[in-house]
């Protein structure tokens, strides 16, 4: 068989060979296909970004033929292990979902494994893409440090199932197993397990790819923790919307959708994040002469360094105590943000602490006299570091950009100071801090503000109470 010379001609090459019986030459050519697709990574994030584009029509065709081939490839090898994970893989990228789902069918019934994914649920959450690449599970909160969404969609998974409802969560998963009475299997099984058994209520978190017209549930949600502009959003301003339901985290979030599509009221669930009371039983320990940055370095961790170098002169022992998350690799030093900062964090009142994990988070939290969170970039829809800063009774100076005014009340969880240019930033948010440090009753007081709020409002016992009694009408029992 002649070489191809491009991706198209390698598709026809792959299939010619397939049809020759010819194992050796598929095999190859299928890697070559592979290879070619993922140098180009870039234009495959597009591609995940906005399925509809017309532009990146063509990769994803591509990287579904190459994964459906490597199926039909490892069929006709007599490897069904292999098969099933390769057909698996096809289904993500929804191209033609039921050729390997056919396949599927057959190959589990015939390994014996169809009930591995058929799991009966009540509520199914999933998520996974562009955004969501590192791995996480049940208790992954006990060991790394995570990003908001994820740690809402482990907290409020269990909150349910401690309710008795039978929670199962398809993520990026590579330990998958049950955890608090919660499920988790990895993303790649989403598709085939929803065609054997729907759940009743399916949210899909951030990712509406995982909610076509083919996934089936009574009722289908998109839980959009991010505010509508975003770019793996922008094939729902010309198209109709596969979801029945929009979960909104704040007034400001609703707004954003709202400007964004024509949706009705009754296409908005609105809802908070929440925090674990139980990392925050423990009494508070004596505070240190810190403050705490723990958000991404963008969101303004230099305005702090500047927040706190200018507040040196009168408080020469004050620190800051700096901590993230990465999404996009399991070492913190490898972030590409956290290493444009690392000349900044040298400064001898800076402690940077790179990832906790929710415990030694919440610990941290407690030892602080005040958080900082300019959120001078991707405007909070809710905020989940403001709340667990809170619920540790320890207030927020920030910014009024976003959601935050509406998360931390001005004078109950801390102060909020209008959003402004950076020299005016940095000086309205040390002067506010200046104020509470000075003060130490003032501070105490809106301390215990905090605490009190945070409490009373956002943890995920009452944040799940609220979803289960919206979701009622679909979790009955089957008729």
């Amino acid at each position: 068989m002649s070489e191809p010379k491009n991706r198209q001609a390698l598709v026809l090459h792959i299939a010619a060979a397939i049809d020759q019986k010819n194992i050796a030459v598929a095999e190859q050519a299928v890697a070559d296909l592979l290879t070619d697709i993922t140098t180009d990574l870039h234009a495959l994030a597009n591609a995940y970004r906005d399925l509809l584009g017309t532009a990146q029509g063509s990769t994803l065709q591509e990287l579904y033929l190459a994964r459906y081939f490597s199926g039909v490839i490892a069929e006709m090898k007599s490897e069904p292990a292999a098969a099933i994970e390769h057909f698996l893989d096809a289904t993500l990228v929804q191209i033609d979902p039921e050729k390997p789902l056919q396949h599927l069918r057959r190959l589990t019934e015939l390994t014996g494994t169809t009930k591995h994914y058929a799991l009966p649920a009540d509520l199914v959450f999933v998520t996974g893409g562009s955004f969501v690449t590192k791995n996480f599970h049940g208790h992954s909160h006990l060991h790394d440090a995570l990003g908001g969404s994820e740690s809402a969609l482990i907290f409020l998974a269990r909150a349910c199932a401690e309710r008795g409802h039978r929670v199962v969560v398809y993520c990026p998963c590579t330990q998958p197993g049950r955890y608090d009475g919660v499920e988790y299997r990895s993303h790649r099984e989403f598709f085939f397990a929803n065609a054997l058994t729907p759940p009743k209520v399916l949210i899909a978190s951030r990712f509406d790819m995982y909610l076509p017209a083919t996934t089936r549930a009574r009722r289908k949600l998109l839980w959009a923790h991010d505010v509508a502009s975003l770019p793996i959003y922008n094939h729902l301003t010309h198209t109709a919307p596969t979801f029945d339901e929009l979960i909104c985290l704040s007034e400001y979030h609703r707004a954003s959708w709202r400007e964004r599509l024509a949706l009705r009221p009754e296409q908005i669930f609105l809802t908070t994040n929440g925090f674990d009371p139980t990392l925050f039983s423990t009494p508070t320990t004596a505070r240190k002469k810190q403050l705490i940055y723990t958000s991404r370095p963008s969101r303004g961790l230099d305005i702090c360094v500047k927040v706190t170098a200018a507040l040196q002169h009168e408080f020469p022992d004050l620190s800051l105590l700096a901590c993230t998350y990465t999404p996009y690799t399991n070492q913190v030093a490898d972030d590409p943000e956290v290493k444009a900062l690392q000349q900044l964090l040298t400064q001898p009142f800076i402690h940077f602490h790179g990832g906790l994990d929710k415990t030694a988070l919440a610990r941290a939290l407690q030892e602080s006299l005040l958080m900082l969170y300019p959120n001078t970039s991707g405007a909070e829809t809710s905020c989940i570091a403001a709340i667990e800063a809170m619920a540790a009774g320890c207030p927020v100076i920030t910014s009024d950009r976003g959601a935050l005014p509406e998360t931390v009340p001005h004078q109950v969880g801390g102060i909020v100071v209008p959003r402004a240019e950076e020299n005016a930033l940095v000086e309205s948010l040390a002067a506010a801090a200046a104020t509470l440090l000075r003060d130490t009753n003032a501070r105490e007081q809106l301390s215990h503000s905090a605490r009190r709020y945070a409490c009373e409002r956002f943890p995920w016992s009452v944040v799940a109470e609220q979803w289960l009694q919206h979701l009622a009408p679909y979790l009955g029992n089957d008729a």
